[in-house]
């Protein structure tokens, strides 16, 4: 990503992190020129007849929305999402996938080793070697070749 798309980004979560901190406590009391009969007040919008209340959000919520926007920041500063900021852990996806990979390797390396120095009549003869071979065509072939390998259409 170019600088310019990278700041372009920053600037963009900035403004909304701010703003929505900004919205949460500019509203949180508000001066209400409407009607205040029995105590309560009222926002003045009417709509067949009701109207409407102006009452704070109850404090749950509110510390609600507090909390995910403390957790976002956090997230932020941990983990990418901040352009090519790479965050503080320095986690990727493409470096979880070669974890994954190389995990994988290491635990069938053996299994694939045996198999790769073995005839092809040998293998055929092997049950263990066709349940396996039964197994990734099933999981990975028989989508498009069908189950008993004619096609699938």
């Amino acid at each position: 990503m170019s600088s310019f798309w990278s700041w372009w980004v920053v600037v963009l979560v900035v403004i909304n992190i701010v703003g929505v901190m900004w919205l949460l406590f500019a509203t949180r009391k508000m001066e209400v020129s409407g009607d205040t009969e029995g105590g309560a007040p009222k926002t003045g919008h009417t709509y067949d007849g009701i109207e409407e209340y102006d009452n704070p959000l109850p404090s749950w919520w509110f510390k609600m929305f507090v909390g995910t926007v403390i957790f976002s920041v956090i997230y932020l500063v941990l983990y990418p999402g901040m352009g090519n900021f790479k965050g503080v852990l320095g986690w990727s996806s493409a470096g979880e996938w070669q974890g994954d990979v190389a995990r994988a390797e290491d635990k069938y390396a053996p299994l694939f080793a045996r198999y790769s120095d073995m005839a092809v009549e040998d293998l055929a003869a092997d049950p263990e070697a066709l349940k396996m071979g039964a197994r990734l065509f099933a999981n990975n072939c028989s989508v498009c070749h069908g189950a008993d390998g004619r096609g699938a259409y």
